[in-house]
């Protein structure tokens, strides 16, 4: 049986999910997990739509937040301070570690895409 990416290498492992052959460097994408490099992608491609979500929640969130904080703190002008200091630097770093973890995501996607688009690439 030969590799479903790699059309000339011998298979060694099958895919726990959908049952394709795979060849030892495919295998060995996955640390020899027992899933295929496109069922990875799949995963992949669902954290990566989950992360987006999470960027764009967090951002309403702060908005919200944010608004109805400031409302509140009228009150007490002292507060207003540390608050505009501190929440947007939190809320940023947050976005950031988010934003980092979709490009990896990205472009890990866009690396098996490429190998399960020619058929013969190494991953």
């Amino acid at each position: 049986m030969k590799c479903f990416i790699h059309n000339k290498e011998e298979a060694i492992a099958v895919c726990k999910n959908c049952g394709k052959a795979m060849c030892a460097n495919c295998s060995s994408y996955s640390e020899h997990s027992g899933i295929c490099p496109e069922c990875i992608k799949v995963e992949l491609e669902k954290e990566y739509q989950k992360t987006k979500s999470k960027i764009v929640t967090t951002i309403i969130a702060v908005v919200v937040i944010t608004v109805g904080i400031l409302i509140w703190m009228i009150k007490d002008f002292n507060l207003i301070v540390p608050f505009i200091l501190l929440f947007p630097l939190c809320i940023g770093l947050t976005l950031i570690d988010l934003n980092k973890k979709k490009t990896k995501l990205k472009l890990e996607i866009e690396k098996l895409n490429a190998a399960l688009e020619q058929g013969n690439r190494t991953i």
